[in-house]
Parts: C-alpha cells; structure tokens; sequence
C-alpha cells in the first residue's frame, strides 16, 4: 500500500518544504493539548510562520492536515509491520522462541 501526500506540494526539498514541514509539526504539538475543533488556520499558520493565506499554498484545510499526520504515522508503521514480516520470514524458528 503505498500513501500519497495529502499537501499540494511534492516536488524537492525547499523553502516551501521547511513550511510544509512546520504546519504539520505545528499541528502535531497543538493537537497534543487542545482539541481539532478549537485550533484554528491561523493558529497552525501563526505556529509555522506563515501568513494565513500562505497556509492554503500548502493545504486546502486543517482537515488536509490531520489527514497528512496519518498518512505519515501509517507509513511508519508500515515501514515497521515490513521489517518485523522481513525479520520473521528469514528466521521463523528464530522468532518463536
């Protein structure tokens, strides 16, 4: 299963990566204290750096990014489920134990 990102932007790393990267750290730290419904656009563009209308470059909604936090946290899970099959499937005998 292979995620898409959910930003508008997928291209190399660049200045608007850096803010891409820092609405959704931004968003991580609110969502850890404070509930989705009381954190605003502006709060995750304020967190960022970024102006409010600059925010909309990156994603379309703060519901675009929760769902770019999920896609993220499903990819490193995925990347995990694959080591440990990987790990398994070259000693089964060795892992039951």
């Amino acid at each position: 299963m292979t995620t898409t990102p959910r930003s508008r932007r997928t291209t190399s790393r660049r200045k608007g990566d850096d803010n891409e990267r820092a609405i959704l750290e931004t968003a991580e730290r609110l969502l850890a204290q404070t509930p989705l419904a009381e954190i605003s656009v502006a709060d995750l563009a304020a967190g960022a750096g970024i102006s409010r209308s600059s925010f909309y470059f990156y994603f379309g909604s703060k519901d675009e990014v929760v769902l770019a936090l999920v896609d993220e946290a499903a990819a490193g899970l995925q990347t995990v489920v694959e080591a440990m099959t990987e790990s398994v499937a070259q000693d089964p005998r060795g892992r039951l134990g």
